[in-house]
């Protein structure tokens, strides 16, 4: 994650013991490689000039060599935090940010202690000293429906799709939480904005757009309506659950039969197919199987077991399959508007 320490709290860290603590803990984070220094071409490097930081000082004077080289950091990361001393430094920011940017989305959390600013597809944090260690120190909380089957999705995609080597994936500050479905709501809460969280759920449309009924709907709703009022991203899949965006490759060899029907369905068919429980007779109301892939019905209707069945699924356990994608190619195969790509660089960003 990307860090910008603004300069008061540099100037009172010379003077106010809780400040100066905490500028230790953000160097030791940034030597260390956890997070990442942003300087500004305002940056100066008397201010850093602090006896109890003296141990930090050749890495101090080496970032800031560095940077203006560089020019000193002019456009800001697409997400990034930025350290103030106080909730009244935070307060006075607002003010500002509101009369400059009055199109950026300004949300203020944890009692002034946390302010959220969107602006043109960026994201700035500002925090104070106050809630520092938890926000800064503690790991990423990704936040899950099924901790099981979700978290090797994400592994797996960091692993193919941004080159990250297994062991390299262990020293990741993620911490993957389970919500279980309808205890999203309450481990979300639960951190009460002191933490970075980010939350990733199914769509559970049966069709593009379409969900299952009102109730399901409805529930959608009131979560992007909590994320939104605690300033959580929430990322909706697309496709109908985490299982769908699996490779026909990875399901054969989990074991899945060749010559079941559903590796002839069309994109959208394997996009919103129930992979676990089948396709039902209900669901050929649905327009996207007005074409069934030119199966005969009773042909289908024999291969399953239960009698409203037209189609047997893959059972829950067919999540397993994660574990045999192969390649950025097989993974992106069902992935055609790289929507995976877009997650994880959220989850870096963060990270």
């Amino acid at each position: 994650m990307v860090i910008n320490i603004a300069d008061d709290v540099l100037k009172e860290g010379k003077t106010n013991p809780q400040i100066l603590t905490a500028l230790k803990y953000l160097f030791y984070f940034f030597e260390s490689g956890y997070h990442s220094w942003w300087l500004t071409l305002n940056d100066d490097e008397e201010l850093y000039n602090i006896n109890e930081l003296s141990s930090f000082r050749e890495f101090i004077i080496k970032q800031i060599k560095k940077e203006s080289l560089k020019g000193g950091g002019l456009e800001p990361p697409n997400y990034y935090v930025k350290i103030l001393p106080n909730k009244n430094s935070i307060e006075q920011t607002k003010s500002e940010i509101e009369r400059q940017y009055p199109n950026a989305q300004l949300l203020l959390l944890v009692d002034g202690h946390r302010l959220r600013i969107e602006e043109n597809g960026r994201v700035c944090e500002i925090i104070s000293i106050d809630i520092l260690e938890s926000f800064v120190g503690d790991k990423l909380k990704v936040v899950l429906e099924d901790i099981r089957s979700d978290k090797l999705f994400i592994m797996k995609s960091l692993e193919l799709l941004e080159q990250i080597q297994e062991e390299d994936l262990s020293k990741l500050r993620l911490e993957f939480i389970n919500g279980g479905g309808s205890n999203i709501k309450n481990q979300i809460e639960h951190y009460q904005c002191k933490h970075r969280v980010i939350c990733i759920i199914d769509s559970d449309h049966v069709a593009p757009g379409l969900y299952l009924n009102d109730k399901e709907r409805r529930k959608k709703e009131k979560l992007i309506r909590l994320c939104n009022s605690l300033g959580v991203p929430l990322k909706i899949l697309s496709k109908r659950e985490i299982e769908n965006y699996l490779p026909d490759q990875a399901l054969i060899a989990q074991g899945v039969n060749e010559n079941h029907p559903f590796f002839i369905f069309n994109d959208t068919q394997k996009d919103y197919f129930d992979m676990k429980n089948g396709l039902k007779k209900n669901d050929l109301d649905l327009s996207i199987w007005q074409d069934n892939a030119g199966l005969d019905s009773d042909e289908v209707a024999a291969s399953s077991s239960e009698e409203n069945l037209i189609l047997n699924g893959f059972g829950e356990s067919i999540w397993q399959a994660f574990q045999y994608v192969n390649s950025k190619e097989e993974l992106e195969s069902r992935d055609q508007n790289n929507e995976i790509q877009a997650i994880l660089k959220e989850i870096l960003h963060m990270v």
